[in-house]
């Protein structure tokens, strides 16, 4: 997950509920994660940057859930267009 991605995901979640710029804040500072062995640190290979959403954490999971709920949200008017009559539930 890219960190523009989150951003696009928390703007389109603020156009749902009202999360304030200090929670906006702590999410992305949280996203901030770095390696050590022994005393150098690690970096990703293609990227300067420390973003990462770490794999089994809460707030990890969490975050997906939103990235999750915001491509959900994009595929909603193609999906529905595309299926209208597919599926009879009666």
């Amino acid at each position: 997950m890219s960190e523009e991605l989150l951003n696009k995901a928390i703007a389109w979640a603020r156009t749902i509920v009202d999360i304030a710029d200090k929670h906006v804040t702590i999410i992305k500072h949280v996203r901030k994660s770095v390696l050590f062995n022994a005393t150098k640190p690690w970096m990703k290979r293609d990227s300067s940057s420390t973003f990462d959403v770490t794999m089994g954490s809460f707030d990890g999971a969490k975050i997906s859930e939103l990235v999750e709920l915001y491509a959900v949200n994009k595929l909603r008017p193609t999906t529905t267009s595309n299926c209208t009559g597919m599926m009879d539930w009666h």
